[in-house]
């Protein structure tokens, strides 16, 4: 995946830049696609649209550093080892020394889900629309 450069010391991205980043994801042979905070680089979602890529939003969910998941553990609960697309997959994290843990949504629904677990709003990503998701 293509992570744009963020706006850091002055760098603004220019459409060279998207054409470099294209050429090395087909070079590489993997999908062209971009994701990228909205919020640091603004100016990047026309230089992707301009290249023809169509660009979809996520609203951004973080979790708050002051929460703690549940503990002691319920009666009958385990912790263990988890994979990407498991669901202890944060409290794995937290075990293991992880300060930040955010996640993209698409229905408000599922920010409500994670409102109550602690996920608070955070901004918003934007991603080249009809990518593979990261975890597939």
């Amino acid at each position: 995946m293509g992570y744009a450069p963020h706006a850091s010391a002055g760098a603004t991205p220019s459409p060279d830049d998207v054409v470099r980043v294209r050429a090395r994801q087909r070079e590489r042979g993997v999908p062209e696609s971009f994701e990228w905070p909205a919020e640091l680089t603004p100016s990047l979602r026309g230089l992707i649209e301009r290249a023809g890529l169509p660009v979809a939003e996520r609203p951004l969910m973080d979790l708050d550093p002051r929460h703690r998941m549940p503990a002691p553990l319920p009666a009958g609960v385990t912790i263990r080892p988890v994979a990407a697309d498991d669901p202890a997959l944060v409290a794995h994290a937290r075990d293991h020394g992880v300060h930040t843990v955010f996640l993209a949504y698409a229905e408000g629904a599922v920010a409500r889900i994670y409102a109550r677990l602690g996920f608070r709003p955070a901004g918003t990503t934007l991603l080249v629309a009809g990518q593979p998701a990261r975890g597939a």
